[in-house]
């Protein structure tokens, strides 16, 4: 097959790749640079398929990285937004790798943060942390890990910010009302019986 090379106007720093006079895909200069200029020979369909692999990986990283920009992600929550693109699997495959060597993904380090973010800031309980990691695709090691380090004592404070947080809209309800109103809210919230019988016992002595 015949290339032809066509700098983009729009966006000089990817340039159209023709095979044979029709167009087939674009590269980036850097892949370009790597892989070597085939305007003037035959490129072999081996040639075809590398220069192909390397310019759906950079895009898949470029993709990648721009998510990550945004905020800590787990690797099966990223896998999936770039499957959504269409990125072959061995690109994601290879590009995971990748990423985990370079230490952009830890799924270890994500569930720690991501437990801290929810606990203290999303004012969720383990239970429902739990469920949202493993929508996430978190391996089960990992979330036990994180949940481990949440004390009781932190529990107990997120329960009392909730009970302070809505004790105005039930003001006016009797306290068993009240109560039951507390623990259908933090049973919701995700925290166990054991955690907020003890907020409310708390609460009712105060």
């Amino acid at each position: 097959m015949r290339v032809q090379l066509k700098p983009q106007r729009k966006n000089p720093d990817r340039t159209s790749v023709y095979l044979d006079g029709k167009y087939a895909f674009s590269v980036d200069k850097t892949t370009l640079a790597r892989l070597g200029h085939f305007t003037e020979t035959e490129i072999s369909q081996t040639e075809l398929d590398k220069l192909f692999y390397e310019a759906e990986k950079t895009k898949a990283r470029n993709y990648a990285f721009l998510l990550l920009s945004y905020r800590m992600r787990a690797k099966k929550e990223l896998e999936d937004r770039l499957r959504r693109r269409e990125y072959s699997d061995r690109v994601i495959q290879d590009l995971m790798d990748e990423l985990e060597t370079l230490g952009l993904i830890d799924d270890k380090k994500f569930a720690e943060a991501f437990t801290q973010d929810r606990l203290s800031f999303g004012l969720k309980g383990k239970r429902l942390i739990f469920a949202e990691l493993i929508k996430r695709g978190v391996g089960n090691t990992n979330i036990k890990t994180a949940l481990s380090a949440i004390e009781e004592e932190k529990e107990q404070e997120i329960c009392k910010r909730l009970i302070e947080k809505y004790s105005n809209r039930y003001r006016k309800l009797p306290w068993n009302e009240k109560k039951q109103k507390f623990y259908a809210l933090l049973t919701r919230r995700g925290f166990s019986y054991p955690i907020i019988k003890k907020a409310l016992k708390i609460e009712d002595e105060t």
